[in-house]
């Protein structure tokens, strides 16, 4: 499980996970960059042997939705702007 927010904010290490997995950053850019990307603050990506669910707002669905549409049984939990 991979989840981002309140719960990550703090650690370092998770952040440069997140950076390298969804911003493409990597070397010197995953350890210099301490920051999550805004739209992937509320994330939670439920990986199983079987598949992945993802939960994000809109503009955390909208950010990462070209990286991930093609992995198989992808479950998407985006809520509606109402």
């Amino acid at each position: 499980m991979i989840i981002t927010g309140i719960d990550a904010r703090e650690n370092v290490e998770y952040t440069k996970f997140i950076n390298w997995l969804f911003s493409g950053h990597s070397g010197v850019e995953v350890e210099s960059n301490e920051f999550l990307d805004v739209n992937l603050s509320d994330l939670v990506l439920m990986i199983r042997p079987n598949g992945v669910s993802v939960y994000a707002d809109r503009s955390g669905w909208d950010a990462i939705k070209h990286l991930i549409c093609i992995v198989p049984n992808l479950v998407v939990f985006v809520p509606d702007e109402k």
